[in-house]
């Protein structure tokens, strides 16, 4: 599929409410506003048609470099679509607390990485967000390491360790079901195979 392919794709998938939102965040700059007026072209057709585009927008600079424009648009709609969805997802949530986290400790702001580190451990907790828990406890462990608090370390570490057993297990699971799921379907195709050659 070709990237024009797909920027198309992605901006005819939009609900209303991710349009609104997109245009919402790009009407904060002027310069963005020629990108909105590439996506409103784009949105107003039914088939994709370049062509079209170029002889809509001609005399304008960009139609030269239109490849470039696409390309930041493609971009920029997915910033868009993660910044609307974060609210609403909870790993999105998470992930961009873990951001946070990294900010504040490279700042030194130790104490509010620690308040932040605690909020999104309880967030993974309830959600059963393992993975992310491992990479936030990792962040804990660096702030307790800088603390000497080395009792504190070992539990972190049991945690750590208890983590990795249950993403190991669901693994096997994972790898268990995809071999069952494979039997199936070449069962399946026997039977239809042995179908077709009893037609015959």
């Amino acid at each position: 599929m070709k990237p024009s392919d797909d920027l198309f794709e992605l901006i005819k998938s939009l609900t209303h409410s991710e349009k609104r939102y997109f245009k919402l965040i790009s009407s904060k700059s002027v310069a963005d506003n020629l990108y909105v007026k590439l996506f409103d072209a784009m949105d107003a057709q039914i088939v994709y048609d370049e062509v079209h585009i170029k002889e809509q927008f001609k005399g304008q600079k960009f139609v030269k470099q239109i490849h470039v424009l696409k390309n930041y648009l493609y971009n920029i709609l997915l910033k868009s679509l993660a910044a609307y969805h974060n609210e609403k997802s909870e790993v999105s949530h998470v992930l961009e607390m873990l951001q946070f986290i990294e900010v504040l400790f490279e700042k030194g702001f130790y104490g509010q990485c620690k308040k932040m580190v605690k909020r999104a451990q309880k967030i993974c907790l309830d959600g059963e967000l393992l993975m992310i828990e491992y990479n936030i406890n990792e962040w804990e462990l660096k702030l307790l390491l800088r603390e000497n608090c080395f009792s504190e370390i070992k539990e972190k570490n049991k945690r750590q360790k208890y983590i990795l057993d249950r993403l190991n297990e669901n693994n096997l699971y994972k790898d268990q079901s995809t071999i069952v799921y494979q039997k199936i379907l070449e069962s399946a195709n026997a039977i239809t195979n042995n179908e077709v050659d009893y037609i015959e």
